[in-house]
């Protein structure tokens, strides 16, 4: 699933920076560039977060395995 959302977010923000680079307007002529500075933002927040949690996650299994060996060999001692 996390795989699938990081896919969707990359399409995304590739789609708000071509809208960005390309200076695209609304039908009544109004610029997006505001709108999509704050959309590739926020896409590229989320992305950031995922990638936070998912080596947070990855040090705390680290972490766990660890002191499961430590408390294994303690016990052998």
């Amino acid at each position: 699933m996390i795989k699938q959302l990081k896919k969707h977010l990359k399409e995304k923000k590739k789609e708000w920076l071509n809208i960005l680079n390309n200076h695209a307007v609304t039908d009544t002529e109004k610029p997006l560039e505001d709108y999509a500075k704050g959309a590739l933002d926020a896409y590229i927040e989320i992305d950031e977060m995922i990638d936070r949690t998912e080596r947070n996650a990855k040090d705390t299994e680290e972490t766990r395995r660890v002191r499961e060996l430590a408390d294994a060999q303690a016990g052998l001692a």
